[in-house]
């Protein structure tokens, strides 16, 4: 009786921990397969939305910290190109960690502006 009394309590609390999941803690959006979709990615459609969700608040025409101004296309494809873009988002050596003292983006969202600068930055 006390085992099973144990064991009761031991999958509650598994699954309770399983249900307490937040959404926000996955990778981010992905196909119905688990894997993320960087084979249609845009600017306009996926790139700007990830930018004015994570990085216009600072980098935007207005308030350009680090004299970084992420506010269009044109700007945004220089940073690209220079290889700071994606250097930032995905906290790699030499760049400053992007966003400053978030979290960082999800590995689907960095992979999608990876899959954009490798297509040339087009303005789509």
């Amino acid at each position: 009786m006390k085992n099973t009394f144990l064991f009761a309590i031991t999958i509650g609390i598994c699954l309770s921990a399983c249900k307490n999941e937040k959404e926000e803690d996955n990778v981010g959006p992905v196909t119905p397969q688990g894997v993320c979709a960087t084979d249609a990615v845009s600017y306009s459609a996926t790139i700007q939305p990830i930018l004015a969700n994570n990085c216009l608040s600072c980098h935007d025409a207005g308030m350009a910290s680090g004299n970084v101004d992420l506010s269009t296309h044109d700007k945004v494809a220089a940073v690209a190109r220079r290889g700071a873009l994606y250097g930032s988002v995905a906290h790699q050596g030499g760049y400053v960690p992007m966003p400053y003292n978030g979290k960082k983006l999800s590995d689907c969202d960095i992979a999608k502006i990876k899959a954009w600068i490798d297509a040339g930055t087009p303005n789509n």
